[in-house]
């Protein structure tokens, strides 16, 4: 670390949305997590349900696939009415960022960063005026780390395939704050994880 730079928070994330991209598809819930910190260039993990947001969102467009809903199970007609406009909820996400990083630089985790960055940078962009609280180079595709950290080129495996000593099984909801939580916990495993070469 630079000396006088603030150092990180590791905060997990996850979206659940009604097809595979942003703009034609919407974003319907939102999780996150604070996984842990680094603390003199040493990360130290945190319980991820002492400081968690987790809020529903309004859909944007008629569109949706129905093999999509069928996976994160919210009722549309329901969110039509109940949840909270993009313009709230990306306002009240990015103030929680603010919040829980405090002095520290935030940085976002997900498994896989590939989809659940894009619908996240769409909506800061698109329906919250001060933009996203971080840069696009603080996010983290916790995939690609566990690939790295095992020193092969092999795609990884679903968390499911993952080495006994990281994955910890349990039912994956596809409820956004319980997969930012299991999400949280994978990464702080893998910090201190004395990799071995994943299964090609």
């Amino acid at each position: 670390m630079t000396r006088g730079m603030p150092e990180d928070i590791y905060i997990s994330f996850d979206v659940e949305a009604d097809g595979p991209y942003p703009g034609r598809y919407s974003m319907l819930s939102v999780g996150l997590c604070v996984a842990g910190h680094r603390v003199g260039g040493k990360y130290r993990p945190v319980d991820p349900r002492a400081r968690s947001f987790y809020i529903e969102l309004k859909p944007v467009t008629d569109n949706y696939l129905s093999e999509a809903m069928a996976v994160n199970r919210l009722d549309r007609a329901l969110l039509e009415q109940t949840a909270s406009a993009p313009a709230v909820a990306m306002s009240e996400v990015r103030q929680w960022i603010v919040n829980v990083s405090r002095s520290h630089q935030p940085v976002l985790i997900a498994y896989p960063a590939t989809f659940d960055w894009p619908f996240l940078s769409h909506y800061f962009h698109e329906y919250c005026p001060a933009g996203p609280p971080l840069s696009f180079t603080r996010v983290l595709d916790l995939r690609t780390i566990i690939v790295t950290k095992a020193g092969t080129d092999a795609y990884c495996p679903t968390a499911e395939a993952l080495p006994p000593e990281i994955h910890r099984p349990g039912p994956h909801t596809h409820h956004a704050l319980d997969d930012a939580v299991q999400q949280a916990e994978l990464f702080s495993r893998v910090a201190s994880w004395d990799a071995t070469p994943l299964p090609r």
